[in-house]
């Protein structure tokens, strides 16, 4: 009787803390494959249940939970984006039925737009929450001041057993959006990395930076994603500043920061200055190039520099696309406000910009190995 006893607590028993970390670390790296094959609601998945096993295995504010935060930040955030896409696409749909159906039939057009509108949002919101369930197990974990908010953590988790109160609590959970979690494991990656740099010097130290930078990054591209333009222009603007203080001219992560920094600027309308930090992304990317042509020829260096055309070519286009949307918003503005009218002639729209006298793109720039 008692070897069934033991056999059958042994069998239901919790995993030991190396098996979780084991699970934790397995996790983290099959995540990190999804992620970057383009898998990211598997990423996330996966890149969730990590998270959970290194809090449970180290706390929920130790360094070695930073890694799994950040790339379960950077999985939600493009969870996020394929949110945003399905939805828009959705109601560009809505709008052509909409417009079809208005040509063979008189409706009320505003009636039927808020009824398919509301059926749409309805259908996607399912689905997008059915993906978001798979995926949202680290949502509990809203720290700042890791001990005092982990104690407070412990006892609402205590409270809310003990009261009704556990209803209330799984619906604040489901309204928890993918970008808003994604920017709190984003937020908590950078601080762990930031509170571990100061613990840590020479190479140890140029590789926690990095991550703390990387972490800025998706913080911009979350506050980007999220409308927040101006918030992720600070953030592209402190890493492009901090990268250029201590990386070589030619990285390829200074050039991320300047492309970043001109599509929060072309978001915000501002398009020549967009244009001026696109120049910059391609410059920096020709110097890394002319730099590497100059090194012994090996697979490696063939297939950066390969890479480094098609990103170049990329920048460019992207540049074309920022100013045909600056060219229409020209347009509209003349028409709207043309100079035969009053409105016009107070807003002196004859002095409006002209594209063809934009700094012209430069093609390369000063840098250095």
């Amino acid at each position: 009787m008692s070897c069934t006893n033991a056999s059958t607590n042994s069998s239901s028993a919790e995993p030991s803390l190396p098996e979780l970390r084991a699970a934790a670390t397995s996790l983290l790296y099959s995540g990190r494959s999804h992620l970057r094959q383009g898998d990211y609601h598997t990423a996330a998945a996966e890149l969730a249940a990590s998270c959970e096993h290194f809090a449970k295995v180290f706390g929920e504010s130790a360094e070695e939970c930073g890694e799994a935060y950040l790339e379960y930040g950077k999985a939600l955030a493009e969870v996020s984006r394929l949110e945003n896409e399905v939805l828009t696409h959705a109601m560009e749909d809505v709008a052509l039925e909409h417009n079809t159906a208005a040509n063979d039939k008189v409706e009320d057009p505003e009636k039927v737009t808020e009824e398919e509108k509301a059926k749409v949002q309805k259908s996607v919101a399912e689905a997008l929450k059915e993906n978001f369930e798979r995926h949202h197990n680290i949502a509990k974990y809203h720290f700042v001041d890791y001990e005092e908010e982990e104690i407070e953590v412990s006892e609402d988790s205590k409270n809310s057993m003990e009261t009704d109160a556990a209803p209330e609590a799984s619906e604040e959970a489901e309204e928890t959006t993918n970008l808003q979690l994604a920017w709190e494991m984003l937020e908590l990656a950078k601080a762990i990395f930031a509170k571990k740099a100061k613990v840590c010097e020479g190479e140890k130290l140029v590789e926690v930076e990095a991550r703390r930078l990387e972490a800025a990054m998706w913080l911009g591209e979350v506050s980007l994603e999220g409308g927040q333009h101006a918030l992720a222009m600070e953030d592209f603007a402190a890493c492009l500043k901090t990268r250029q203080a201590t990386l070589p001219k030619d990285s390829r992560s200074i050039a991320e920061s300047h492309f970043a920094m001109g599509r929060a600027q072309a978001a915000m309308g501002r398009y020549s200055e967009a244009e001026a930090s696109l120049t910059s992304a391609a410059a920096v990317l020709e110097d890394r190039r002319a730099n590497l042509a100059r090194m012994e020829a090996s697979a490696h260096i063939s297939e950066e520099m390969e890479d480094l055309v098609e990103l170049i070519d990329n920048v460019k286009e992207v540049m074309v696309e920022h100013k045909n949307m600056a060219f229409t918003e020209v347009e509209t503005l003349k028409r709207k406000l043309s100079s035969s009218s009053p409105s016009g002639k107070v807003a002196e729209v004859s002095k409006a910009p002209r594209l063809d006298t934009a700094k012209a793109i430069g093609s390369s720039g000063p840098g250095t190995a």
